[in-house]
């Protein structure tokens, strides 16, 4: 392993280690405030699709939905509302990363907030580290990888 790749899992294992402070735990709730604003826009903008996709998809599942007031499988869920959070293309950017971490982070982080070991903190302490892993590989890559016609949400949203 290279000395880079150390000092990046070795700053995100510090972001994990003790407990969350309030200044991080604030900037992640605003993060999944903006995430929730535009995953109930898109989802209301895509509903009947969506609600067709969800539905051959199969059964029900514990991962909600957001704004369809059902839920689905996690994966299912996953990729449903993290398109619904990029759909009106009004979620969270960063000009270095040129990417919109946001979507693939929380909705995954979503997907899984019914298994019941995941707390609160967790949930929010996922955000933040999610997010920082997220853009420091898309800070390292950006411009080139969008000039290569690599999506920075796709790409780097799925790092976080």
């Amino acid at each position: 392993m290279s000395g880079a790749t150390r000092a990046f899992l070795d700053g995100l294992a510090g972001l994990g280690a003790g407990p969350l402070s309030s200044g991080l735990a604030a900037v992640a709730r605003l993060r999944l405030l903006d995430w929730l604003g535009c995953t109930l826009a898109g989802a209301a903008m895509e509903r009947g699709r969506t609600l067709s996709l969800a539905a051959s998809a199969g059964a029900d599942g514990p991962a909600p939905l957001v704004g369809l007031g059902r839920g689905a499988a996690p994966l299912t869920a996953a990729l449903i509302n993290g398109m619904h959070s990029h759909v009106v293309e009004l979620d969270d950017g960063h000009r270095y990363g040129i990417t919109h971490a946001g979507g693939p982070l929380i909705a995954a982080l979503l997907a899984t907030a019914h298994d019941p070991r995941m707390t609160a903190e967790g949930f929010l302490r996922g955000i933040v580290i999610g997010y920082e892993a997220a853009l420091r590989v898309a800070i390292a890559c950006q411009p080139e990888a969008k000039l290569r016609g690599w999506h920075g949400s796709g790409t780097f949203g799925v790092i976080g």
